[in-house]
C-alpha cells in the first residue's frame, strides 16, 4: 500500500521563528517598503535640518515642525507613524504636546528627545505614552536602533 503521508512536514517552532526573522530582515532592508512618515518637532532649525537629512537618507518621508503648535496643526491624515518630539520648546512643552498627540491619535509612536534629560521627565513621558526617550546630543546609530525597535514592535502587533 502506498504511503499517503503528505510530503510537507509541519512547521516546527524553529521554522516559524525563522519565518519571523526573515520577515523582520525583509522589513529592515528598505524602510520605503513600510511607507513610514516621520514628523520631527524641534524649535532649533539646525536640529530639524540635520534630522531631516539623516532620516531622508535612511529612506523615510520626513515632515518638520518648529513648535508644539505647528506639530499639532501638522497632524492631518494620513498621520505620521513616528514623531520625534523635543521636550523644551518656547510655545508648548513636549509633555503637553505629547498629551495632545495621544488624545488625537494614540496610534502614533512618539520618541521624546531632550538636551535636558532627567529621569523624572523620561518617566513622565513614558507614562503618557511615549515609545522612548533619547537625550541630546543625538547619536544617529542610537536613533536608528530605536526606530528599528519601534518597527519591530509594530510589526509583531500585526502578526
Amino acid at each position: 500500500m502506498a504511503d499517503t503521508k503528505s510530503s510537507e512536514e509541519p512547521r516546527s517552532e524553529w521554522g516559524a521563528q525563522q519565518d519571523l526573522n526573515l520577515k523582520i530582515i525583509v522589513a529592515d532592508d528598505d524602510p520605503k517598503d513600510l511607507n513610514l512618515k516621520i514628523l520631527v518637532v524641534d524649535d532649533d532649525p539646525n536640529i530639524l535640518d540635520v534630522l531631516q537629512s539623516f532620516l531622508e537618507s535612511e529612506g523615510y518621508e520626513v515632515v518638520t515642525a518648529d513648535s508644539g503648535i505647528s506639530a499639532i496643526n501638522a497632524l492631518k491624515e494620513p498621520y505620521p507613524q513616528i514623531i520625534l518630539l523635543d521636550i523644551r520648546m518656547a510655545d508648548m512643552d513636549g509633555i503637553q504636546c505629547l498629551r495632545l498627540i495621544k488624545d488625537r491619535a494614540p496610534e502614533i509612536q512618539v520618541i521624546m528627545i531632550s538636551g535636558f534629560a532627567s529621569v523624572k521627565m523620561a518617566r513622565k513621558s513614558l507614562d503618557i505614552g511615549a515609545f522612548d526617550y533619547i537625550s541630546k546630543p543625538l547619536s544617529f546609530s542610537h536613533l536608528k536602533e530605536v526606530i528599528q525597535q519601534l518597527k519591530i514592535s509594530k510589526f509583531l502587533e500585526y502578526m
